[in-house]
């Protein structure tokens, strides 16, 4: 439903989201006009019933259309820092993908202890380390939107976006080396690696499939991923009328036919302990 709001230039910068876009004034007008030209053919019929009908049915449609905007605006309901402590025993996993007692011991492994438990950005918004890595392991658990994280963290969605950024930020310039060209990390758990898999493989084929120790060289195993992304290089390349578009090969690298569409792509190289042991990418789909 449409929602005749403000102006923007006539509201705060923090509310100017709420005003109407050009295409829904193009469509109010619009609107307005047939409505208009109904109510003209009503009143040339000369038929009460049939004047009295449709200017009805045109003030209904124009109430249920276009009215104005005088409910008051939902507000985020603030609170402190949401901590470990808010955290549900029951829920943490399905959430977090982490166990609550579990949560402390990887926020000291992530040194986020040293930073004093808060930390302020330059343009002095504040929050939690803890609640930094709730909400960075919530989503990455599963995608979800920004919007829908304001009932359990109390924080504008800006405020959640902000926070996801810094905690992948941080843990990229701080632990990057664990995940990137490190496989000399792991050289002395590969042997180990190679026999978890060998016993996993002889317990899942009930005895048929067999290895002897040390014979069994699979120690981890390569896993891809592709992430959709929108039409790279798309619209003019510079202002003005009749500028220059952007070079079609910019489309074109990185489009798929096989999956039929844009994305880029990384290959990692994963082993029995859960652990990702290298990192490649991300790459060109095409």
């Amino acid at each position: 439903m449409l929602i005749i709001r403000k102006s923007r230039r006539n509201m705060s910068y923090k509310n100017r989201r709420y005003g109407l876009t050009s295409l829904e004034k193009m469509n109010i007008k619009s609107m307005c006009e047939k409505i208009e030209t109904l109510c003209n053919i009503s009143t040339l019929t000369g038929t009460n019933k049939l004047d009295k009908l449709i200017k009805g049915m045109c003030n209904i449609y124009m109430e249920s259309i276009i009215a104005d905007d005088s409910s008051p605006r939902t507000r985020v309901k603030k609170h402190p820092f949401y901590t470990f402590d808010q955290v549900d025993p029951e829920t943490s996993y399905i959430f977090f993908t982490v166990l609550k007692e579990d949560l402390p011991r990887l926020h000291r492994a992530l040194g986020l202890d040293a930073l004093g438990g808060r930390v302020r950005l330059d343009n002095g918004m504040e929050f939690g380390t803890e609640e930094a890595l709730l909400i960075l392991l919530y989503k990455f658990g599963f995608p979800t939107r920004n919007i829908q994280l304001v009932e359990m963290f109390g924080r504008d969605h800006t405020f959640i976006s902000r926070v996801f950024n810094w905690m992948n930020k941080y843990i990229r310039e701080h632990h990057g080396h664990l995940v990137t060209n490190n496989l000399a990390y792991w050289k002395d758990s590969l042997e180990g690696f190679s026999e978890a898999i060998r016993m996993k493989v002889h317990e899942k084929s009930d005895g048929q499939i067999h290895y002897p120790v040390g014979a069994y060289l699979v120690a981890g195993f390569i896993d891809d991923t592709v992430t959709r992304i929108t039409r790279p290089g798309g619209g003019p390349a510079e202002e003005g009328v009749n500028a220059e578009r952007y070079n079609t090969l910019i489309q074109q690298s990185f489009f798929n036919g096989y999956k039929a569409c844009h994305g880029i792509k990384h290959q990692t190289v994963e082993f029995p302990n859960g652990m990702c042991g290298e990192l490649y990418g991300p790459k060109s789909f095409r």
